[in-house]
């Protein structure tokens, strides 16, 4: 078996990089009006100063609509300048800088945009449609369909998976003495039982229409998923939209 050290220089392309670490893109939220911030350089300059071989500037979209967030980077000339100043600093600390760009399609619906998404042809269904009838039987093979709460949101028959018999020795619920009653002692609270993340989820309400929304639930204080995760909707309106709901 052929060792790679991980530490030793590596070209990726036409690139040299001094080692084999590349930070990988991730969502940072920094981005300010669609353009590159002083905190978002210091970001990954931090990332380039710990030693990495590349680090990844994420999400950029390849045109307004194409946004999964309000305020992520659109390229174009005017996020030239920003664009230019962060790869200096990073090429100041010897490592490359890579971008993640891309459209959002259906996902840029969240920014309130018109969510955009491939339009069928037979060269994409040619491309795509043999590899599904393998997968799915892997799929069925390894998982059986049960029914599940969908967290906020409802009890969903055949909702959820579950590993089968044959591989039940990986499931954790066997392998693990979990007391899932125990979880839940002192839970919720009476917060959690004010969230509406499910309907706002499910599309029925928007986060203005959650008392705690802005008050209560923060990103720094959390109650619900939809305030907890970067990407979600409630993190999103607070970041740039809606601060706080009238009272």
């Amino acid at each position: 078996m052929t060792t790679i050290d991980p530490f030793a220089p590596a070209t990726l392309g036409p690139k040299e990089l001094r080692n084999r670490f590349v930070k990988a893109a991730t969502f940072e939220g920094m981005a300010v009006d669609n353009r590159v911030s002083d905190r978002l350089i210091e970001f990954h300059r931090v990332m380039a100063a710990g030693g990495v071989g590349m680090t990844t500037l994420a999400y950029t979209a390849v045109s307004e609509d194409g946004r999964g967030a309000p305020a992520e980077i659109v390229v174009n000339r005017d996020a030239l300048p920003g664009l230019t100043k962060l790869a200096e600093v990073v090429h100041a600390q010897g490592a490359a800088v890579s971008a993640q760009l891309g459209h959002a399609g259906p996902v840029a619906a969240g920014t309130g945009a018109t969510g955009l998404a491939p339009s069928p042809s037979r060269l994409v269904l040619a491309a795509v449609t043999p590899l599904l009838p393998s997968a799915q039987r892997t799929l069925w093979r390894v998982f059986s369909p049960v029914g599940g709460r969908w967290r906020g949101i409802a009890h969903v028959p055949n909702g959820n998976l579950r590993l089968r018999d044959r591989w039940s020795h990986l499931d954790a619920r066997r392998r693990f003495a979990i007391d899932l009653n125990g979880l839940w002692d002192g839970a919720p609270s009476l917060l959690s039982q004010q969230c509406i993340c499910g309907e706002i989820m499910s599309g029925l309400e928007t986060p203005s229409g959650c008392t705690l929304f802005g008050a209560d639930c923060v990103p720094d204080n959390p109650v619900g998923a939809c305030m907890v995760s970067s990407e979600g909707t409630c993190r999103i309106w607070h970041e740039y939209g809606i601060k706080a709901v009238s009272q």
